[in-house]
């Protein structure tokens, strides 16, 4: 009976080691998978630059509203070109353009600069889960894929997601 009873200790403390193990597994994963799952595709990615530069050209802020968009963004090195500001940028290149229109729904939505900011960011996360380096403009990477550290284009008619 006693031999039974250290049987079933031993077998429910494997099963707690395997389900830490398990537990922690999905912990350490769970942010990779949440980036991929978030990721668009380069159809999607596309739609949606072409979206929010459409956005962007449309909408017109009020002085307060360009004031939090320039408190939300001029703290944001620019992600093509981080000599600039992502207010300012150095042009108004397709990633540029993109940018400026989700600021702008955000400050449309009354969100303040600093969730404008965060915002923003996230958005750029999910274009591109690699990041920027911030130096596309002086590689020439211009035409280069947004979702491959580029700008995505000069050319609202000829995005490159």
């Amino acid at each position: 009976m006693r031999d039974r009873a250290i049987d079933e200790t031993r077998r429910r403390r494997a099963r707690l080691v395997a389900g830490g193990l398990c537990a922690a597994l999905i912990l350490m994963t769970a942010p990779v998978l949440r980036a991929a799952e978030t990721a668009p595709g380069p159809e999607a990615r596309k739609a949606e630059l072409e979206r929010l530069i459409a956005f962007d050209r449309a909408t017109k802020l009020d002085a307060e509203q360009q004031k939090v968009m320039a408190e939300a963004l001029s703290p944001m090195p620019a992600p093509c070109c981080s000599d600039f500001s992502a207010a300012t940028c150095c042009c108004k290149c397709n990633l540029a353009r993109a940018m400026w229109g989700r600021a702008k729904q955000l400050v449309l939505a009354g969100r303040s600069a600093a969730e404008v900011r965060k915002g923003v960011h996230d958005w750029l996360a999910r274009m591109n889960p690699s990041g920027f380096a911030g130096d596309a403009c002086h590689k020439g990477h211009c035409g280069r894929g947004v979702s491959k550290d580029g700008c995505g284009g000069m050319r609202a008619d000829h995005i490159t997601p």
